[in-house]
Order: C-alpha cells, then structure tokens, then sequence
C-alpha cells in the first residue's frame, strides 16, 4: 500500500471511531497483528522441523540400503559388525583351553614359579 492510501484510510478511522477510540482500537489491532506473526512463526517453524526430521530419517534409510546385507552397521553408534561363522569363529572354551597350561590350571599370563 502506498502512503497516500494508508493515510485515506486513517483519516476514515479517525472520523469513523473518533479521538477518544481510535488509540484503543490502534493498540488492540496491534495486539492482535502482533499475535498473528508468533501463530504463524511457531506454524513455520514446526512446519520446518518436520520436514527436516523426514528429510534426516530419508538420509538415513538411504545410507542403511546403501550398506551390503551381510554388514550391520548401526548408524547411532557408528560400529561395523559383521555377523558370526560358525566354522571359524572362536569359542570362550576354546580360548580358555589354550591358555591352561601342563598341570591342568589356568595360566591367566602369569609365570610359572622357579
């Protein structure tokens, strides 16, 4: 709106309402364009973090399908694991067996007595 324009339109408001009313109805009307920018602010705002939390959670299931099958990477913690063979892997027994020594008890990395 141009300045002429707004000022047509105060002069209607000041011979419409009056001295008396018009600042009242000034304060109000600010009030009341002073709530509408924080509704429509704090709509923007959500507005815009849901559509990065969809744009984070599509990154993310794109970067999960980008991974071989066989490798579970867990993208919260950043740890590759690859899952367990059973024809190479070594078990808590068998490692334990090892380190016993002639007489039977475990070493546990300890020296044998002179």
């Amino acid at each position: 709106m141009s300045f002429t324009q707004i000022l047509v339109i105060l002069v209607i408001a000041l011979i419409v309402l009056g001295p008396e009313k018009l600042p009242q109805v000034a304060r109000m009307a600010g009030k009341a364009l002073a709530e509408l920018r924080r509704i429509t602010g704090d709509f923007r705002s959500t507005i815009e973090g849901e559509m990065r939390e969809i744009e984070r959670e599509t990154a993310l299931k794109e970067a999960r399908e980008s991974f071989p099958p066989h490798i579970h990477y867990d993208l919260q913690t950043e740890e590759a694991t690859l899952p367990p063979e059973s024809s190479s892997a070594t078990t808590p027994a068998a490692t334990q067996a090892e380190t016993q020594t002639d007489s039977g008890k475990a070493n546990n990395g300890e020296s044998k007595p002179a």
